[in-house]
């Protein structure tokens, strides 16, 4: 299941929003890859049976207006030209350090996800001086994940002296939201 919306209690919704109450609502991936390529299509297959006619309507309309903030697949991750990405070093002396070791049984697991990350514009080849080595790390089902070992950067990245916000002020400002979602990032 990719999802599961729980029925809330709704304190207060902010103007112009609409409620649209839910008990159960799920959707398999399997279910939504196998509806096609369109997102139309896709929504189409969420099961919304727990909720009335009326309801089902409005969740569908919902899902309609804002099919572009959802991901069609894996290599659609969006991005945005709005912020350019910075890391603030504390000095402008290149960090590079040597590639580690990678067995040659893994080689073409490595070549595949880096053309997947090139495909998906996650990565772009690059002659920069700085140089970080790829680190494989095993997954509990076997599978291999594709991590780099950025620790030196992080040694000489300049820290912002703004705090991060304790979990606690995070929790409360949630007391009055009437829709929580999780991601799983693994």
């Amino acid at each position: 299941v990719s999802g599961t919306l729980v029925r809330v209690h709704v304190v207060s919704s902010p103007v112009g929003v609409t409620e649209v109450r839910a008990d159960v609502v799920s959707a398999s991936s399997q279910a939504i890859q196998a509806a096609g390529s369109s997102m139309s299509e896709q929504i189409a297959t969420v099961d919304l049976t727990a909720l009335s006619e009326a309801d089902q309507g409005k969740v569908r309309a919902l899902l309609m207006k804002y099919q572009s903030v959802f991901s069609e697949g894996d290599g659609d991750l969006g991005c945005t030209n709005l912020i350019s990405h910075e890391i603030p070093l504390l000095d402008d002396v290149p960090v590079w350090q040597r590639h580690r070791r990678i067995p040659p049984s893994e080689y073409e697991v490595v070549r595949a996800h880096n053309n997947q990350l090139l495909e998906s514009q996650v990565i772009r080849e690059s002659c920069s001086p700085y140089a970080f080595p790829i680190v494989l790390v095993k997954k509990k089902d076997g599978s291999l994940r594709m991590c780099v070992d950025y620790r030196q950067l992080n040694a000489k990245t300049r820290w912002d002296a703004f705090p991060l916000p304790r979990i606690e002020e995070s929790l409360d400002a949630l007391t009055e939201a009437c829709w929580f979602s999780t991601l799983d990032l693994a």
